[in-house]
């Protein structure tokens, strides 16, 4: 007999393998209307590799400045219905031009769905802390695949 004993972990999540990992094609995305450019545009999270890019673009700044940030991200996060990007650096001085308020709203909605905004943080805190105590009564997040786009809840 041992000293301690082992006690089942209800609703343990499923351990991954790489090949779930690999396979996984689910990003977070929503339809946010943009009524200042008579419409609505896709924003999907940030892959790694453009987390990696903003990352990157963030620490060669050689300024503690905000400026460009918001449409950094915007260029990040803003998708074509396929997921493919919208916009790439070339598009930028074009979107300097744009409504404000618009570039704003899609900034934060890339940022809120790439857990890069206070809400989001606040969110994945909670979560964690419902997962380390067992609780399953945590918020879940809506995904869609990459290349079937579906709507949540926008901004």
């Amino acid at each position: 007999m041992s000293d301690f004993e082992v006690k089942p972990i209800v609703d343990t999540p499923k351990v991954l393998g790489k090949m779930d990992v690999l396979r996984a094609k689910k990003l977070k995305k929503e339809l946010v209307p943009v009524p200042e450019w008579g419409g609505s545009v896709w924003v999907q999270e940030m892959t790694a590799e453009m987390r990696d890019r903003f990352d990157g673009w963030v620490v060669n700044r050689k300024t503690n400045s905000q400026e460009g940030m918001r449409l950094q991200v915007l260029i990040s996060t803003v998708v074509n219905e396929d997921g493919t990007p919208m916009f790439t650096e070339l598009d930028i001085p074009d979107l300097k031009g744009k409504s404000g308020c618009a570039t704003t709203r899609l900034s934060d909605a890339g940022m809120r769905l790439s857990g890069m905004s206070e809400e989001a943080k606040v969110e994945e805190t909670k979560n964690s802390a419902a997962v380390e105590s067992g609780d399953s009564s945590s918020s879940s997040v809506e995904t869609s695949d990459a290349h079937t786009p579906t709507t949540s809840s926008s901004i």
